[in-house]
């Protein structure tokens, strides 16, 4: 049986928010045993060409019609142009989990615990929750970043690097309600910060409406450097594995029947 071929189809708005997420996931398809190409938009590559550009609008047909067993389309522009060539793609949006099962690949940095506790950040904007954070801040003397007011998509990529993401390193503790899905939460959990929530790590089930239940938590890891050392190691691993991207490109491709002997 021939190579299978995977058309990955990426525009730049997906590449600000993850910009490795598709080289891993490529790597991931290779380790498959598939042949996969990569169509970015760039400078070179307009997705949206003028009409009266035909010379680009030819070699963008080019590229997005050769053939292929599965193309994954990586972006709202990448799936308009899949949808105006009536090519059978599957969408991939540029969010912590862009569809059910399919989330972003993410990598780990590790990180030392920092001694006294400085900064706590809130990314939430239930009362509950900010109010449990300004007093956890008020109480230790910290300093309070709200990581709402990021933008997610101009400021925030997935992958972990110590020049995009050196104000994250300063924070000891994240109070979040949605854990798993919310990109600043997912950013520093990946930085190695501590971050509580529901859901986080598995561990045992607290009241997000209680403000007592926010704080008692709190300031259990922030007076403990080493248990908030572990508490962030043990939510990175469990993100990591679930993330890992031969995961998701086995998720990806688990439809398609010509593959489904791959994932065996």
């Amino acid at each position: 049986m021939s190579t299978p071929r995977v058309l990955l189809v990426e525009d730049t708005t997906f590449h600000s928010v993850a910009p490795l997420a598709i080289n891993h996931i490529k790597v991931a398809f290779e380790a498959e045993g598939c042949q996969a190409e990569v169509i970015r938009e760039s400078e070179a590559v307009n997705f949206q060409p003028s009409r009266f550009d035909l010379l680009s609008r030819r070699n963008l047909n080019r590229l997005i019609e050769a053939p292929s067993d599965i193309a994954i389309a990586a972006g709202s522009r990448a799936q308009k142009l899949l949808k105006q060539a009536r090519r059978d793609f599957r969408s991939w949006w540029p969010e912590a989990e862009v569809e059910p099962g399919i989330p972003m690949p993410l990598l780990a940095t590790s990180r030392t615990a920092q001694h006294p506790p400085q900064a706590l950040g809130i990314c939430s904007d239930d009362p509950t929750t900010q109010r449990a954070a300004q007093l956890v801040a008020e109480e230790l003397n910290l300093l309070l970043v709200d990581l709402t007011t990021h933008s997610s998509q101009a400021d925030i990529t997935l992958h972990s690097s110590q020049e995009s993401q050196s104000h994250l390193h300063a924070l000891d503790l994240i109070l979040c309600d949605r854990p798993g899905e919310e990109l600043p939460a997912l950013r520093a959990a990946l930085c190695g910060v501590a971050v509580i929530g529901p859901g986080v790590c598995n561990d045992e089930p607290f009241d997000p409406d209680a403000i007592d239940a926010w704080r008692t938590k709190s300031r259990q890891l922030l007076q403990e450097p080493e248990l908030r050392l572990s508490h962030a190691e043990a939510w990175s691993t469990w993100l990591t594995n679930r993330h890992d991207p031969r995961t998701i490109a086995q998720r990806l491709l688990g439809g398609l029947p010509l593959l489904r002997h791959k994932m065996n």
